[in-house]
C-alpha cells in the first residue's frame, strides 16, 4: 500500500512535517511565549500557514494555542475545517435524528408520545426477566467527565444545593456544593431538561423546560414545562405544555422578580402564564432562544430569538422589536442587574458579536465584531454573563470563554478547551454566579458546558489553566455511541465531544484515550492492551497500551467512503487480527494489529452507508451488512477474495435505517435485526439464517414501544433471552421475542445505545447520556412469599375464585402447576387452566374450584411457582337449620303463674346460631338462674327451655317464641277454666251469705 492510500488527514502534509508533528505531544509553554511568527508556528506544528486564520476564526485558536496544544487535539481542528461539512455538533444531530426518523425521513412524533406512555405504564408492572431484577445495574460513570449541561439553579434556602439539567441525562442535584451529584428522578418522562427557574416568591418550587431546540432539525425532544413543589425533589408535567408541539423544545425559562409572571422561550415563540404554568397564551410566535426578566420591574423583560432581540413593557403581554442589532443569528440576551438600563446580546454573528443597549433594551449599538469568540458555532453554544454587581464585566462563551471588563469593547480567552480538565471544556451553554456574590469577597461563578460543570472562585483572574475547578464528582451525563470490555475487565467507549474514554475499575478517574468524538469501540480478546476507538467518519484509532494513548490506523480512502458520522466497525469475534470497517463499502483488514494495517475492499457501495455488521461466531466467512436504507446482506465467504452477497431483507421489513445485527451464540441460524424509528416494527427475527424472517416486538403492554432499536444482546448460553437497548431503555425476553418486559430498575428512561456481554452473565450498557451500567444476571427462582385468604362459606356445588396476588421476587420465568384446580395469570375468566405453564415477576395470577353440593366440606387447591407452594382453601357453608324440636303446651294453666318448658335438645347445626326469645324468657341448659331475654347463641347439643308466665285471666293462652337461627317453636300456657259458683245465681248468693253472717251475729251476743 503506497505512502499516499494512507494518510490520516484531509489536507496534503510534508512529509518531514508529518513526522516532526506527531512526535510533539505538547510544545512547552516556553518555546511558544514571545513574538509568534505565524510561518514558524505552521512549519513546527506540520500545517499550511493558511490554516492558522481559520483555526482562530472558527476554533476559537490562537497562534500561541497552535503553537502550544497537544498534536492530537490540533489535528482534529485541522480535519474540521479541511473537511467541509458541518460542525460536529450538527453532524451528531443530523446522525442521531436520521436514526429516529420513519421511511418518510420524519421523526414520528405521535409514536414516540405514545412510546413515553407506554414505557410508564409497562413500569407499573414491575417485571424483572432473563435474569436482571432491581438491584442488578451499577452506573460506572463516568463521574469525572461530565456531559452537555444547558442549565444549572442554586437551592434558595441553601447555596450548597445546586440542581443541573443534562440535555439527555436528565435532572441532577448536589448538596456539597458539587463534591458529589446524584440523580434526582432516573425515570422522568423526559430527560432532555434544558432549562431550569426558581419562583422567586417561593422556594419550593421550580420549573424546568425541556427539549434541546437549538439544531435546525429534529434533535432531543422534550415533552413541555416540568413542575416541582417540594424543592426539586419531584416532578409533574404541566398537562398544557405535554400536548403542545411549540413545547417539544423549551430553551429557556424565565420569572418576573414577584413570581407572578412565567414566560417560556420554546421552538414555536414565546408563551406565558401567570398561573404557575396550569395555562399558557402564546405572545410571540418566532422561534426564540433567550429570555430574561428585568431584575426588579414585574413588566420588563428582553428576549432573543433566532434573529432578532424583543423587548416587553407589559410583562409579556406584548413584545416590541430593538432596533440598531442585526437581524442575523441565534441571540442571547442579558440584563446587568446593577444597570438595569443596560443590556447585553451575544449574535452569533461574523464568528460572535457583542451588542449594548442603554436604554433597556429598546435599541443597542455594536460593542464587539471580529473576535470570532463564538468559534463559528454560535448557533450551538452562545453563552452570555455579566457580572450582577459591575455592568462593564461580561463574560462570553462558545467553543472557549472569553472576559471583558470594558463593556464588550475588548475580550480576553479565559479557558483553552484542548486543557480540560485543568481549563474549562470546551462548548459553553450557560453561566450563573454564586448566590452570595458580591464581586469582592465572593466572586465565584459557575459554567455548564459539554463536559459538565466548572466553577472559578475568582471571576477577575481566572484564565487559561489557572483558576479552574472541575465540579463533574459522579455527573454520570456523558453521551456515549458505544461500549466494549477488555479480557482484564478494562471498558472502553466512544462519546459524543468527550472523545474515546477508558475505565479501569474508578468511576472517578475515566482517562481519555483519544480526544474529540469517539464512534465504535473494540476491545482485542486476548490482550487487554488492544483497544480500538474511532473519531468520526469510520477515522479509526488503536492503543496498545491499554488506553493510555491511541493513533490512527485507517485507509484514507475509508473516510473518503462517504460513511455515517458514527460509522460502524468491528473487530472479528473469531479473530482478533480481523477487523471489518463500514462506509458505502465494506472494508477489511487481517492484520489489525500490525503497525500499519492493510484495509481493502470486500463489498461494494449500494448507495447508502453501512449501518450495521455482525460476524456469525465460529464462522468469519458469514457476514451480514446493514445499511441505513434498511438493505440487509449477507456473504458466506467473506473472506474470500471477491466474496459474493446477497440481499436478505423481505419486502415486509422496515426501509429505515437497520441499526443492530446479533447472531445466536448457541445456534447461529437464530439472527436478529432492528431499525430506527419511532414505528411499530423494529425487531425482526430469521430462525433459518435470514432465509424468512418475523417481526417479535411483541403486543400490548408486553411488547417493545415503537421506538429505535439500537442494541441487541443475546444471552451467550441461552436464545430464548433476548435484551435490547432502545430510545427509551432496555427490554427483554424470556421467550426469543414472543413477550417483552421493561427493565425499569435498569440504566434509566434514557436511550441504550449497545448492549453487551463482559462474559456469560454480565451485561454492560452503553447509554447516551447516562453513561455506562453493568448488571451482573443471575437466576433468582424463588418468588417472595404469597398466600391466598381462605374462603369460608363458600356456596354449595359452584365455583370458588381466589383473590389475585402478585408473582414478586423472580427475574426469571418460573415454572407454574396446579393440583386438584385451576389457575389463570393475569385472572382472565377465558384463561383458567390445569396446564403447567411459567410465570414471570410481576405477573398477576388467581386459582379456583368447584365446591361439594354438602354443607361444612373443605376443599383445598395446591399452586407451585418455582420452588414455592400457597394453598387456597374454601369451605362450604355450614348447616345452620336445626333439626326439628317442639315445645309442649301447657293446658289448664292457673292464671298468673310462671311456667317452664320441656327441655330440648338442640341437632343439626354445625355452627353456633343465634337464639332469641319473644314473650318469655330462654335457658341454656336449663338453670334455673340462667334465664334470660337477651339475644345469644347456641351450639349443637346443647339443651335449651323457655318459660313464661300464664294469663291473668281463666282460658287464655299465652305464646312465647324460640327461635333458633331462622326456625321458629312456640311454647303455649293456656290457663285453666273458671270454676263454677254454687249458688245458682247473684241475688240468691248474696242472701245465703247475708244469712250466715246474721247467724253468727247471734251466737256471738248469747256467748
Amino acid at each position: 500500500m503506497s505512502s499516499n492510500a494512507k494518510k490520516h488527514f484531509g489536507f496534503s502534509l510534508l512529509a518531514t512535517s508529518f513526522l516532526a508533528a506527531i512526535y510533539i505531544n505538547h510544545t512547552p509553554d516556553s518555546a511558544c511565549d514571545g513574538n509568534l511568527d505565524p510561518h514558524s508556528v505552521a512549519e513546527l506544528r506540520g500545517i499550511p500557514s493558511d490554516m492558522l486564520p481559520q483555526l482562530e476564526r472558527y476554533k476559537s485558536l490562537s497562534l500561541k494555542d497552535v503553537c502550544q496544544m497537544p498534536q492530537a487535539k490540533l489535528d482534529r481542528a485541522v480535519f474540521k475545517l479541511s473537511n467541509p461539512k458541518p460542525d460536529s455538533p450538527g453532524r451528531a444531530a443530523h446522525f442521531r435524528a436520521q436514526q429516529m426518523s420513519s421511511e418518510d425521513g420524519k421523526i414520528n412524533k405521535q409514536n414516540w408520545l405514545q412510546a413515553q406512555e407506554q414505557v410508564q405504564e409497562m413500569r407499573s408492572l414491575v417485571r424483572n426477566d432473563a435474569g436482571l431484577s432491581s438491584a442488578q445495574w451499577t452506573a460506572l460513570g463516568p463521574g469525572n467527565i461530565g456531559g452537555r449541561i444547558r442549565s444549572l439553579v442554586f437551592d434558595p434556602t441553601n447555596s450548597d444545593r445546586m440542581i443541573a439539567g443534562s440535555v439527555s441525562g436528565g435532572l441532577w442535584q448536589t448538596t456539597d456544593a458539587g463534591t458529589t451529584w446524584a440523580p434526582i428522578n432516573d425515570f422522568m418522562s423526559n430527560l432532555a431538561v434544558s432549562s431550569l427557574v426558581v419562583d422567586p416568591s417561593d422556594s419550593n418550587v421550580y420549573y424546568a423546560g425541556t427539549g434541546e431546540g437549538v439544531f435546525n432539525i429534529h434533535y432531543i425532544t422534550g415533552l413541555g414545562v416540568f413542575k416541582s413543589t417540594d424543592g426539586g425533589n419531584t416532578w409533574n408535567s404541566l398537562s398544557q405544555t405535554a400536548s403542545n408541539s411549540d413545547f417539544r423544545w423549551v430553551n429557556r425559562l424565565a420569572m418576573s422578580p414577584n413570581g407572578n409572571t412565567l414566560l417560556a422561550a420554546t421552538h414555536g415563540g414565546i408563551w406565558r402564564s401567570t398561573d404557575g404554568g396550569n395555562t399558557w397564551t402564546e405572545t410571540l410566535s418566532e422561534r426564540t432562544n433567550d429570555i430574561d426578566f428585568h431584575p426588579t420591574d414585574n413588566n420588563k423583560a428582553v428576549a432573543g430569538t433566532w434573529e432578532k432581540i424583543y423587548y416587553t413593557e407589559d410583562g409579556g403581554v406584548t413584545w416590541q422589536e430593538a432596533t440598531g442589532a442585526p437581524n442575523d443569528g441565534r441571540t442571547e440576551v442579558e440584563y446587568a442587574n446593577s444597570s438595569p438600563d443596560t443590556v447585553y446580546a451575544s449574535i452569533n454573528k461574523d464568528s460572535g458579536e457583542i451588542w449594548r443597549s442603554t436604554d433597556g433594551g429598546q435599541s443597542y449599538s455594536l460593542r464587539n465584531s471580529g473576535t470570532s469568540y463564538l468559534g463559528g458555532q454560535g448557533w450551538y453554544d452562545n453563552a452570555l454573563w455579566v457580572n450582577p454587581t459591575d455592568p462593564t464585566q461580561v463574560i462570553v462563551g462558545g467553543i472557549d470563554l472569553w472576559r471583558s471588563n470594558n463593556s464588550g469593547q475588548s475580550l480576553t480567552k479565559i479557558s483553552l478547551w484542548y486543557r480540560s480538565p485543568d481549563s474549562a471544556h470546551a462548548d459553553h451553554h450557560y453561566i450563573v454566579e454564586h448566590p452570595s456574590f458580591d464581586g469582592t469577597n465572593n466572586k465565584q461563578v459557575f459554567f455548564t458546558n459539554d463536559g459538565g460543570v466548572y466553577r472559578t472562585d475568582d471571576v477577575d483572574t481566572v484564565i487559561n489553566s489557572t483558576g479552574w475547578q472541575e465540579l463533574n464528582n459522579e455527573l454520570g451525563v456523558t453521551q456515549f455511541y458505544s461500549v466494549a470490555v477488555a479480557p482484564d475487565g478494562t471498558i472502553v467507549g466512544g462519546t459524543q465531544d468527550n472523545g474515546t474514554l477508558v475505565y479501569k475499575g474508578d468511576s472517578e478517574n475515566w482517562t481519555e484515550s483519544f480526544g474529540g468524538d469517539g464512534g465504535y469501540s473494540g476491545a482485542d480478546p486476548t490482550d487487554s492492551n488492544y483497544l480500538y476507538g474511532e473519531y468520526v467518519d469510520l477515522q479509526i484509532h488503536r492503543s496498545t497500551n491499554g488506553g493510555i494513548s491511541a493513533s490512527y490506523i485507517y485507509d484514507a480512502a475509508m473516510a473518503d467512503d462517504n460513511p455515517n458520522f458514527i460509522a460502524p466497525f468491528l473487530l472479528d469475534p473469531n479473530n482478533e487480527q480481523r477487523m471489518f470497517g463500514g462506509a458505502e463499502q465494506l472494508w477489511m483488514t487481517s492484520n489489525v494489529k500490525d503497525p500499519s494495517p492493510n484495509w481493502r475492499s470486500i463489498k461494494p457501495s449500494v448507495s447508502s452507508a453501512i449501518s450495521a455488521i455482525t460476524v456469525e461466531p465460529g464462522n468469519s466467512n458469514v457476514v451480514y451488512i446493514g445499511h441505513n436504507n434498511g438493505q440487509l446482506y449477507k456473504s458466506t465467504n467473506a473472506l474470500a477474495a471477491t466474496p459474493s452477497w446477497t440481499r436478505i431483507d423481505t419486502a415486509s421489513m422496515p426501509g429505515r435505517n437497520l441499526l443492530r445485527i446479533a447472531v445466536a451464540n448457541n445456534n447461529t441460524n437464530v439472527v436478529y435485526a432492528s431499525f430506527g424509528g419511532f414505528d411499530p416494527d423494529n425487531l425482526w427475527k430469521s430462525e433459518d439464517g435470514g432465509t424468512t424472517w418475523n417481526d417479535v416486538t411483541g403486543t400490548g403492554l408486553e411488547s417493545i414501544p415503537s421506538a429505535p432499536i439500537r442494541g441487541i444482546a443475546i444471552h451467550p448460553t441461552n436464545n430464548q433471552r433476548i435484551y435490547v437497548g432502545t430510545e427509551i431503555g432496555v427490554f427483554s425476553s424470556e421467550n426469543g421475542g414472543i413477550s417483552w418486559s421493561l427493565q425499569n430498575d435498569g440504566p434509566a428512561n434514557v436511550s441504550v445505545d449497545e448492549l453487551i456481554w463482559q462474559n456469560d452473565t454480565t451485561l454492560i450498557a452503553a447509554t447516551y447520556g447516562r453513561g455506562i451500567f453493568r448488571a451482573t444476571l443471575f437466576d433468582d427462582d424463588t418468588p417472595e412469599s404469597f398466600a391466598f385468604s381462605a374462603q369460608n362459606e363458600a356456596a354449595m356445588g359452584a365455583t370458588a375464585t381466589s383473590d389475585t396476588i402478585t408473582i414478586t421476587g423472580i427475574n426469571v420465568a418460573v415454572p407454574v402447576s396446579i393440583t386438584d384446580g385451576e389457575y389463570s395469570i393475569n385472572c382472565a375468566a377465558s384463561g383458567f387452566t390445569t396446564d403447567a405453564g411459567t410465570v414471570r415477576n410481576g405477573s398477576q395470577i388467581c386459582v379456583r374450584h368447584s365446591t361439594p353440593d354438602a354443607h361444612m366440606v373443605t376443599t383445598t387447591t395446591q399452586l407451585t411457582v418455582g420452588s414455592a407452594n400457597a394453598s387456597f382453601s374454601s369451605t362450604t357453608l355450614p348447616d345452620r337449620v336445626p333439626d326439628a324440636f317442639t315445645f309442649n303446651a301447657v293446658t289448664s294453666a292457673e292464671t298468673n303463674t310462671s311456667y317452664t318448658s320441656n327441655t330440648i335438645t338442640v341437632t343439626g347445626i354445625q355452627v353456633p346460631v343465634s337464639v332469641r326469645v319473644a314473650n318469655g324468657e330462654y335457658s341454656i341448659g336449663c338453670a334455673a338462674n340462667g334465664f334470660t331475654s337477651t339475644e345469644g347463641t347456641i351450639e349443637n347439643n346443647q339443651t335449651i327451655c323457655v318459660r313464661s308466665n300464664s294469663s291473668t285471666s281463666f282460658e287464655t293462652t299465652q305464646t312465647a317464641s324460640l327461635t333458633i337461627n331462622s326456625t321458629t317453636e312456640t311454647f303455649r300456657i293456656t290457663t285453666k277454666v273458671q270454676p263454677p259458683s254454687s249458688g245458682g245465681g247473684g241475688t240468691m248468693g248474696f242472701g245465703i251469705l247475708a244469712l250466715t253472717l246474721l247467724a253468727a251475729l247471734r251466737r256471738v251476743r248469747r256467748s
